[in-house]
């Protein structure tokens, strides 16, 4: 029995350490929260998704918002309806980047709104409630596609892994 929690234990230590190699912190304090959106400097990852008229479901892939200073990085799923038809149906409508960019912080009791709105893009607005512990919810707002919502968690940027040439 001991040898089987033994394994079990290490199994699931294993797990969590290789997990994630890129270095990024989660947003804990309303300090921080304020930081990164008034830095323009910030990632939002995807949890979850709630399309209007279908049921909420849990992402188990890597999506996100990235803000970097000047440059908006966008990679998410979509479920709903679309009034027209896209051209490219593989892709997804909500995968793009843009340097062209409105990007608006309210300060509100608990937490901010932020407000980008794209341009270029299918995308109208992406409108971000953000509270003080970091967790946020976007809702996507498109021309030809009906809205889509998001929760999820703000976080400091990716820092990309250094490789070594000998």
């Amino acid at each position: 029995m001991k040898k089987l929690l033994f394994c079990l234990m290490s199994a699931v230590f294993f797990i969590a350490c290789s997990h994630s190699r890129v270095s990024q912190e989660v947003v804990k304090t309303a300090a921080q929260t304020d930081s990164l959106v008034d830095g323009k400097s910030f990632q939002f990852t995807a949890q979850n998704v709630q399309p209007l008229g279908g049921r909420s479901r849990i992402l188990t892939t890597l999506y996100f918002v990235r803000v970097n200073n000047d440059k908006l990085q966008v990679d998410l799923p979509y479920f709903g309806k679309a009034y027209t038809a896209s051209i490219n149906a593989s892709e997804s409508p909500l995968r793009f980047e843009s340097t062209e960019f409105v990007y608006q912080v309210e300060k509100k009791k608990d937490g901010r709104t932020l407000m980008i709105q794209p341009r270029g893009t299918d995308v109208r607005q992406l409108q971000f409630t953000i509270y003080d512990n970091g967790t946020a919810y976007l809702n996507v707002v498109s021309n030809s596609r009906q809205a889509i919502n998001f929760t999820g968690y703000l976080q400091t940027l990716p820092v990309p892994k250094q490789t070594t040439n000998p």
